[in-house]
């Protein structure tokens, strides 16, 4: 639970509510707004404040326009001097110079579904690793021939625990794939069938987990909040948000294999 709630707290609130501030305002140019006409349909009917200001901002870049020396002085040209009546313009009054030009959406349905969109087009999590590695109901895939030779096929996948202990048996017993040189230290034979897959000779046993994660696909876990906490699960709701968080911290990551998302016959 506490590791859990540190992923919560540490990682998936400040993403969400990053995407929430970032997507919480929209706007749209009012009709004949010269400011509306000088982006010249290169901005979607409803866009961010921050969509404008960087179309602004790459336009002054690629012609120059910003004073040498000052990044936050940009001098207008002729469609911009008729936008904003002025010259010079301080980039970070040009929230409240824009407003005239817009329309502020306030309409919630239409509000919400750019908002839920787009969050969720947006909103990635790294997955908290240490969980799946902790978790003792996690399953792991190791390459087929690590398998056969360190685990002995002894099943399909394994949990972590099961994996570091048959590998870490396997290495450091008399085998005609590595050689001890004391009681921590080891090296890959050079006619071994590993010699290819590793990338150098010697290595410390306290680097056997490290080497391990290399080798190993993340295949999926039996546990998850509403199976470790039960009385958590009050309302359908609470089934659907546990699922967004699952699904938001585990669902998508490196260690997962590369599986094709789309089902037809």
């Amino acid at each position: 639970m506490k590791l859990y709630l540190q992923c919560l707290e540490d990682h998936l609130i400040p993403s969400l509510q990053n995407c929430v501030n970032k997507y919480s305002e929209w706007w749209s140019f009012k009709i004949n707004s010269p400011l509306g006409e000088y982006s010249s349909g290169r901005l979607n009917a409803y866009f961010r404040p921050e969509e404008l200001f960087n179309l602004l901002k790459e336009d002054a870049l690629q012609s120059n326009r910003f004073e040498q020396g000052n990044s936050q002085i940009l001098f207008t040209e002729e469609s911009l001097k008729k936008s904003f009546n002025r010259n010079v313009v301080f980039f970070p009054e040009l929230y409240t110079l824009c407003l005239p030009h817009v329309n502020i959406l306030e309409e919630s349905t239409q509000l919400n579904d750019l908002r839920n969109k787009n969050i969720a087009a947006d909103l990635w999590i790294e997955t908290p690793y240490n969980i799946l590695y902790k978790d003792p109901t996690a399953k792991f895939w190791i390459s087929p021939v690590f398998n056969q030779i360190m685990c002995s096929n002894k099943e399909i996948c394994y949990s972590w625990k099961e994996l570091c202990c048959l590998v870490t048996h396997y290495i450091t017993n008399p085998n005609t794939h590595f050689t001890a040189l004391g009681d921590s230290m080891f090296s890959v034979n050079s006619d071994s069938v590993f010699a290819n897959d590793f990338r150098f000779t010697y290595f410390h046993k306290t680097q056997i987990p490290a080497i391990l994660k290399q080798i190993t696909k993340y295949l999926g876990k039996r546990s998850n909040i509403l199976t470790l906490f039960p009385q958590f699960m009050l309302e359908d709701s609470d089934i659907e948000t546990m699922a967004f968080i699952e699904h938001t911290l585990f669902g998508d990551n490196r260690l997962m294999p590369n599986i094709q998302n789309f089902i037809y016959v």
